[in-house]
C-alpha cells in the first residue's frame, strides 16, 4: 500500500490536528476508521483516470490505493473532521 503526505501538531489549546494530502481522491474516496487507539486513514480509487499518453515528460501524481494508520492517544476524541482542497483535516482532543 502507498502512503500519503502528512502533518500532526498540538495547538496552543491542546488539539491534536492530523492533516493527509490526498491529491487525485475524492472525499467519498477516503474513510477513518478508529480501533483502539490506532486511526486508519484509507483511500481506495472507484475511478482511476486513463494514465496512457503517449509520452509522460514527468509523472509524479499516483493514483495507487493507500492506508495510513496512526497510534493516538486512547482518551482523544474527534472534534472536527474537514475535507478542503484535497486534505484531510482531524481535530482531536
Amino acid at each position: 500500500m502507498n502512503t500519503k503526505p502528512f502533518n500532526s501538531y498540538l495547538t496552543e489549546d491542546g488539539l491534536f490536528v492530523l492533516e493527509v494530502g490526498c491529491a487525485g481522491f475524492a472525499h467519498d474516496e477516503v474513510s477513518v476508521e478508529r480501533v483502539g487507539n490506532l486511526l486508519y486513514i484509507a483511500g481506495k480509487k472507484i475511478n482511476k483516470p486513463d494514465l496512457t499518453p503517449t509520452q509522460f515528460l514527468h509523472r509524479n501524481l499516483s493514483y495507487r490505493n493507500f492506508c495510513d494508520s496512526f497510534i493516538i492517544e486512547p482518551y482523544w476524541v474527534t472534534k472536527s473532521c474537514e475535507w478542503v482542497n484535497g486534505v484531510l483535516k482531524l481535530v482531536l482532543s
